[in-house]
């Protein structure tokens, strides 16, 4: 199994053909594989900015994104919301965790985080939703490995443990460096501010799901990649009505 595949199978549920499901292989390659996800949501934007009107191509992009990523993360979010959210201590709250059915905290936490998208991509023009996609997805998921190595393990074994096994101090700045150098490759300043608000959004939400579980799991991940790329569009979308995105600097 090659760290391309790894990395593409934590990321979403593209069939990619592996013999054996090594996580730990993953750190090193997330930037290339956030890239590999990204490039078809960015030309999605792109397209539909140019064919539909704001909102109607706003919704083309946010049903990209949920498509090239299998809904994985969203995934993550509703399981983390309905076991953090609810007024329990540790030991319910993973049970919760590992219940497969949803409730309304994750109801809730999936439509709003994909309210926001909407919102700030209907706001801005075909190349800037495209840029802040692609950008958005790299930086949340070039933090993953430094959120990996920050938090423990919410088990001593099974997917987080064995993909925090991989993030070595070294990997972590890498790829966390990858994450901002791509979205500022593609968003010019934009991208290093969206890059800095999704790694704060990141880091809280780890912070937070840390204390109410003890640890983080493959949900827990998903959480903080979904929070992140909300911040990244958020600070993008607040960005575009200051300045230009460096392909239309003077």
């Amino acid at each position: 199994m090659t760290g391309l595949a790894a990395a593409l199978g934590l990321l979403s549920r593209l069939p990619v053909r592996v013999q054996a499901w090594e996580p730990e292989r993953a750190a090193m390659w997330l930037p290339a594989a956030a890239a590999a996800l990204a490039a078809p949501v960015a030309l999605a934007a792109w397209a539909a900015g140019e064919l539909l009107p704001a909102s109607a191509a706003a919704a083309v992009t946010v049903a990209a994104w949920v498509a090239v990523t299998g809904a994985l993360h969203l995934d993550g979010l509703a399981d983390c919301a309905d076991a953090a959210l609810v007024p329990a201590d540790r030991e319910r709250r993973a049970e919760i965790l590992r219940d497969v059915h949803h409730g309304t905290f994750a109801v809730a936490a999936v439509g709003l985080v994909l309210l926001v998208k909407y919102g700030c991509l209907a706001s801005m023009g075909p190349f800037d939703a495209a840029g802040a996609a692609a950008g958005a997805m790299a930086a949340s998921r070039g933090m993953l490995p430094g959120i990996a190595r920050a938090f423990p393990p919410l088990r001593a074994e099974g997917m987080g443990a064995a993909f925090r096994a991989g993030c070595t101090p070294m990997v972590s700045v890498l790829s966390a460096a990858a994450g901002i150098g791509n979205s500022g490759l593609v968003l010019g300043p934009w991208g290093i501010a969206a890059a800095g608000c999704a790694a704060a959004a990141a880091g809280l939400t780890a912070w937070g799901l840390s204390r109410a579980f003890g640890g983080l799991n493959g949900d827990g991940y998903g959480a903080c990649i979904e929070l992140a790329e909300c911040a990244a569009l958020v600070a993008a979308a607040g960005l575009a009505g200051v300045m230009a995105p460096w392909w239309f600097a003077a």
